[in-house]
């Protein structure tokens, strides 16, 4: 089936990850992120901390204490090439594995072909099986905005034209959830500014629950499976008006 594409499509980020069954040990993400062909490119490693709130009661006396104890977990690792302005993200953590590409997108099969890379490296570094329970794909994509464009004939998710407000719409917030077969879409729609511009953005994301290994081959299917009702939402959201701004 041939996917409609855009030579300069406007995706501001583009995230892959995989849900774990069961969480993942430290000493195997630690060991994936030591690996030589890791370590040549994504150089720069910080630890992934979450915050633990633990309150214990206590009854001394007759009284009741209550003591909130707050502390710092290590979770995982962040992974990029440099400090600064990094093209690309890694999250390697205990309940997830994500993929986060920010500049130099070409096209899904290359970047498809990259995560497929690390995470056989991650299945490299892990002596016991890892099993998968959803995996998802996120695509932020950041659309030229005019405030004097009337949004109808770029758009076509928008709320419904009533009568007596007006059709010039300055800002916006939408979220709708669908689904097809075993695929679960969030579309999200706003109206941002980004420095000196406005910008309408299409956030996509699009997820599967599965119960498989990692290695299983059938997880590159249910991606690419991902990759057409991700692609088929988009172009329903636009018009032609809008591809022509991309082509």
């Amino acid at each position: 089936m041939k996917i409609e594409t855009l030579a300069n499509p406007p995706i501001r980020e583009a995230i892959f990850t995989i849900v774990y069954k069961n969480e993942v040990r430290l000493n195997v993400l630690q060991a994936f992120s030591d690996l030589k062909s890791i370590r040549d490119i994504y150089r720069n490693r910080k630890n992934n901390l979450v915050v633990e709130h633990q309150i214990q009661r206590k009854n001394k006396k007759g009284t009741a204490e209550t003591n909130l104890n707050i502390q710092e977990l290590q979770d995982g690792y962040i992974l990029q090439p440099s400090d600064s302005n990094p093209e690309k993200i890694i999250q390697a953590r205990k309940e997830l594995f994500s993929f986060h590409k920010i500049k130099g997108y070409s096209n899904w099969e290359t970047l498809l072909e990259e995560f497929e890379s690390v995470v056989r490296e991650l299945i490299k570094a892990s002596i016991e099986p890892i099993h998968v329970k959803e995996i998802s794909v996120r695509y932020i994509n950041h659309l030229p905005f005019d405030a004097t464009w009337n949004l109808r004939e770029y758009f076509n998710l928008l709320p419904a034209a009533i009568e007596g407000i007006p059709n010039n719409i300055k800002s916006l917030f939408l979220q709708v959830g669908t689904t097809r077969n075993e695929l679960d879409a969030i579309i999200t729609e706003a109206i941002i500014k980004v420095g000196q511009e406005l910008k309408f953005v299409i956030d996509l994301k699009v997820s599967k629950q599965l119960d498989i290994s990692l290695d299983d081959a059938s997880l590159w299917d249910s991606f690419n499976e991902i990759r057409e009702f991700k692609n088929d939402l988009f172009f329903s959201m636009i018009t032609d008006k809008t591809k022509n701004l991309f082509q």
